[in-house]
């Protein structure tokens, strides 16, 4: 069969994946899991840097089967991580699970066993990335992760869920937690840092923020939603040292 290449912008890079024409069976079997109702965990442990974490997420099929769960595993400890992580186009109707201890309190709380600190990656690059992913469910989940300098996490042309999780940033001109162009949840995560905004919604996204906080140290703004976006605020919602809410060029908190 001939090949195809799809292009995805990350963060500035090219990347290129080569992708098969779907066979007669309909399954796209060089980037898919053929397998469905199975669980696949990936695990990484503290000793690991952020090239071989990305070299095992690259490895992965991106198609992901209904039934079926692929689990992104981080081992207790902390990891000095001087790169982004990136997860790129992931598709399906399975579900995908980046994760720390699951066994920890499901709701607020800072005392995550996994410490993802990006504090030594360059200025301007988001620490976990996820881009052009379009699966039944993909929750971030259960993790501590600091970055300076840029946002936190950023969702980008994507559905996703970021829950259980304590983020820390300082860029003046970033988000903590930034949903561009893509739908998701935020639900029972701190955020906490000197950043522009606490958790921002962009260009059209919509997301629900359910029970989030700061914990005193405050960015800017705690909610931020712009150029046609919706954000859904129910609960708690973390503080700004300027405003709670800030909204423009169309944008809506309700």
């Amino acid at each position: 069969m001939g090949r195809s290449t799809i292009t995805k912008d990350v963060q500035g890079l090219d990347v290129k994946v080569s992708a098969k024409q779907a066979d007669t069976s309909g399954y796209l079997r060089d980037i898919g899991i053929t397998k469905a109702n199975a669980d696949i965990t990936i695990n990484f442990n503290s000793s690991m840097t952020a090239s071989q974490i990305q070299a095992l997420i690259d490895q992965q099929p991106r198609f992901v089967p209904w039934g079926t769960t692929l689990i992104f595993q981080f081992a207790d400890g902390t990891y000095n991580l001087t790169e982004p992580l990136y997860f790129i186009g992931f598709f399906g109707g399975g579900r995908i699970f980046v994760q720390g201890n699951t066994s920890e309190t499901a709701g607020l709380h800072t005392n995550q066993a996994v410490f993802l600190d990006f504090s030594g990656t360059a200025s301007g690059l988001s620490s976990i990335y996820v881009n052009a992913c379009s699966i039944q469910s993909f929750v971030i989940r259960y993790l501590k992760i600091r970055k300076f300098g840029s946002d936190v996490i950023k969702i980008r042309d994507s559905s996703a869920s970021v829950v259980y999780c304590y983020c820390i940033g300082n860029s003046s001109s970033h988000a903590i937690v930034e949903f561009q162009r893509s739908f998701g949840r935020v639900n029972y995560t701190y955020v906490s840092g000197g950043a522009a905004t606490g958790i921002q919604s962009d260009d059209g996204a919509t997301i629900i923020c359910l029970n989030n906080d700061d914990t005193g140290t405050k960015p800017v703004y705690g909610l931020d939603a712009r150029d046609g976006a919706v954000i859904g605020r129910r609960g708690t919602k973390p503080s700004g040292s300027t405003a709670d809410e800030h909204t423009q060029s169309g944008g809506v908190i309700r």
